[in-house]
């Protein structure tokens, strides 16, 4: 995924120089390691910030980089602006942002718009991916808690099956069927003696959205999602590994021996 430095540091992209420095004094002590000492992603979001801040705090290298942005299909965009979101925005603008560009859009939807609503429309997805551009989240952040096996912990490494969420593949995670209208059976008007009247009943569109039984509106099933987790030597109850997964993002996850936490998922 390409880095959009101004989301990293938070600022818009006519900041002025006072407005980034301001920005990285600001982030670099807010990721710092030792400020977050219980985090295991501090340190790659602050390496991200101290990136960001050295490209656009150099008049040179920034004018290049905001030549890249304007390159045309190349150029990077986040998933915010997809959707054409804010970054702090709720889930439920997120959503309806999704279904709005659905709506104008119809089916098929377009590509990048389905791969922008699968990162950042799941709480938890959208939680990895801000670590990836490290910036604050309304993501649902949190260590995902794995008891180790002996066998595991001998081979060094193993793979777990984290619960997840994906799109509903009945509505392409929409959350409702666009059917013809039965009032005007998809004409979008009324007729009557040869002259045309704009049907109430769905607006003139001549659909009408009924509730998908797959996923019952919420537009997600759920599912699970195999990912590969390295388990150090050595390790004992709370050691914590930052794993990076194409869908999931940066996820934190805590292991802890079989026999010390039975309700966690057993890595093999």
């Amino acid at each position: 995924m390409t880095r959009d430095h101004y989301a990293v540091l938070g600022v818009a992209r006519d900041a002025s120089q006072d407005d980034i420095r301001a920005a990285r004094r600001a982030r670099l002590r807010e990721a710092h390691p030792d400020a977050n000492p219980d985090d295991p992603t501090a340190a790659e979001r602050f390496a991200l910030i101290y990136e960001a801040a050295e490209v656009l705090g150099d008049p040179e290298r920034r004018r290049a980089y905001d030549a890249s942005l304007r390159a045309g299909p190349g150029r990077p965009r986040t998933c915010y602006d997809v959707l054409e979101v804010a970054p702090d925005a709720s889930a439920a603008e997120i959503t309806e942002a999704y279904r709005n560009i659905v709506r104008a859009a119809g089916r098929p939807i377009p590509e990048r718009a389905v791969t922008a609503y699968r990162r950042i429309g799941d709480p938890r997805r959208r939680a990895g991916y801000d670590r990836e551009l490290g910036i604050p989240t309304r993501g649902q952040a949190g260590d995902i808690v794995v008891q180790v096996s002996r066998d595991a912990a001998r081979a060094g490494a193993a793979s777990v099956a984290v619960p997840d969420r994906e799109l509903c593949p009945h509505c392409d995670g929409f959350g409702r069927i666009p059917l013809p209208c039965d009032v005007c059976e998809g004409r979008g008007y009324w007729r009557w003696a040869g002259s045309g009247t704009r049907c109430g009943a769905c607006g003139g569109r001549g659909t009408d959205e009924r509730a998908c039984y797959r996923c019952v509106l919420s537009g997600w099933v759920g599912t699970t999602r195999t990912v590969a987790v390295r388990i150090p030597d050595g390790f004992h109850a709370g050691t914590r590994v930052t794993v990076r997964d194409d869908l999931l993002g940066l996820v934190a996850f805590r292991l802890v021996p079989a026999d010390e936490h039975p309700m966690a998922d057993e890595v093999r």
